[in-house]
């Protein structure tokens, strides 16, 4: 997969190219043209010629190119949002642009990233970048006349952090080059910045008051600026162009010389505030630096300031191919970013072309073949699992067949049960009711037995329930009938159930109640 950096400056135009290799990045290539003096549409028709070039010279490079604007066009500023809008931030970024920046939000592009969660104050302190489209819309014009739609537009400061960070990747070591200890700076070099060579001791920071981690600072000479930019903890926290002031006949490289070592510690000190939580306390500082030309005129790192470490940024992260050696690596750092962004996540994806506007991502052989495997695979386990499916199926209708026989049995032996329950009911009705009556019979006899020939019945009740029997009738002497019955085998409990009347002549009226038992032996 090939993707491409593209920076124009405003004598320079810098183009590079990489290739995803199976294992590394490749520096395909790359080129570095001269803009001497031109302006307006001559500008513009050298810029286009030599860019269609390049392209031709790697067909398919355009379809994945990035673009970098300098930090100098845009606004960059530091925003604390409530922590209920991360949501929908955009959204709110774009209702708070007239009151966060001098534009509203029609005339603008923007984007921006998170620099911390504050919970504790219910806030979210992001950056927020915001150019005018106007500068956006004059690359995207510009490169549609040759048929060419960029991916993405980012500015300077991000890109320089992303190939810091893939430089780095996250860990604190020492940088494999270092021109300061290895005392490799030409001499014609050492004009660049003169102001980092000077000795000035009071502008160094003692070593027994800085903390631990240090604070990076990402320094790049781009048009005539000079942009500062600070990683804390490694996020950016803290980005600014100042404008170098300029003299007649200077090269870029003399002109720096009108930027002092004082001022740029001054502008760290002031970015140190904007570090959430800043405790005032020094920090141990480390300069990065890149950009400018490696020949007579190119802007490189130096300095032997005491507490101060001064690294050329230039260890990048990719296997060079091409025609690239050590002194023009730092100029490649901004569009090598760039195209890292088109092979690989960065630690800061911002891109200022609005969404509607952006070419859709073409794919690559090498994913589209991993697409392709991919797609055997899961067309061949689709099969697999159809196959697995249909002799589930099969087994789950001859299951069904078997139960369906099944239930038919089941329903036959629930008839034939029903039928048992029915007939058994009847028998034990039919049993209560040869009980009750022979009960009753027995009863009727033994009564017969044994009561006197002057005493007889008007009234029998059996409760077989409660097996009690209750008489009522006359008698000479109903007293006489309680022993009588109690010495039967058949009754105890025997009671009369209310006082004994007399009735007509001699005849006693009585009700006596006993209980039904088994036989006495």
């Amino acid at each position: 997969m090939l993707s491409t950096g593209l920076f124009i400056k405003e004598d320079e135009l810098i183009l590079v190219l990489l290739k995803q290799g199976m294992r590394h990045t490749l520096l395909a290539d790359h080129d570095i043209i001269s803009l001497p003096g031109t302006k307006g549409e001559e500008r513009d028709e050298l810029l286009l010629n030599q860019i269609n070039r390049f392209f031709k010279a790697h067909p398919g490079c355009q379809d994945n190119l990035f673009l970098a604007i300098p930090r100098d066009k845009v606004i960059m500023q530091p925003v604390y949002m409530p922590l209920a809008a991360e949501e929908n931030l955009r959204t709110a970024l774009g209702y708070e642009m007239d009151r966060l920046t001098p534009f509203s939000a029609d005339a603008v592009y923007y984007d921006y990233f998170i620099l911390k969660r504050l919970p504790a104050k219910n806030q979210i302190y992001l950056i927020l970048i915001a150019v005018k489209k106007e500068v956006v819309d004059y690359y995207l014009a510009l490169l549609k006349r040759i048929g060419v739609r960029p991916r993405g537009i980012e500015i300077t400061s991000t890109a320089l952090f992303n190939i810091y960070q893939a430089e780095h990747n996250g860990a604190e070591k020492p940088l494999q080059i270092n021109w300061l200890q290895q005392n490799k700076i030409p001499a014609s070099l050492r004009k660049a910045f003169p102001w980092l060579f000077a000795g000035q001791a009071a502008a160094s920071i003692p070593e027994e008051k800085a903390i631990d981690t240090p604070l990076d600072v990402l320094v790049a000479y781009v048009n005539g600026h000079c942009e500062i930019n600070l990683v804390s903890d490694g996020m950016l926290f803290y980005s600014r162009s100042i404008a170098v002031p300029s003299r007649d006949a200077a090269t870029p490289a003399e002109q720096t010389d009108n930027l002092s070592w004082e001022e740029l510690l001054k502008e760290v000190q002031r970015g140190m505030l904007s570090i959430p939580e800043h405790k005032d306390q020094e920090r141990a500082l480390r300069f990065f630096l890149t950009g400018g030309t490696l020949n007579e005129n190119y802007l490189v790192a130096g300095a032997a300031q005491e507490g101060v470490e001064i690294h050329l940024l230039q260890d990048f992260p990719q296997t060079v191919v091409a025609g690239a050696d050590e002194h023009t690596m730092p100029l490649l750092a901004i569009p090598l970013s760039l195209a890292l962004k088109g092979l690989r996540r960065v630690p800061l994806d911002i891109n200022l072309i609005p969404v509607a506007l952006r070419p859709k991502k073409k794919r690559s052989k090498k994913k589209i073949a991993a697409l392709l495997t991919a797609g055997v695979i899961v067309v061949l386990s689709g099969v697999v699992l159809v196959q697995n499916i249909l002799t589930t199926q099969a087994r789950i209708a001859e299951l069904d067949a078997q139960l369906a026989e099944l239930k038919v049995q089941a329903q036959a032996v629930d008839a034939m049960q029903k039928e048992i329950d029915l007939i058994e009911k009847a028998r034990n009705e039919i049993q209560q009711i040869k009980d009750l009556t022979g009960s009753k019979l027995l009863v009727l006899e033994e009564l017969t037995k044994i009561i006197p020939d002057d005493s007889w019945l008007t009234d029998f009740d059996f409760n077989a329930d409660e097996k009690k029997v209750t008489l009522s009738g006359y008698s000479t002497s109903a007293s006489k009938l309680i022993p009588i019955l109690e010495e039967s085998r058949l009754f105890t409990n025997v009671k009369f159930t209310s006082p004994i009347t007399k009735g007509a002549g001699v005849k006693e009226n009585f009700k006596i109640e006993m209980t039904l038992e088994a036989a006495k032996p």
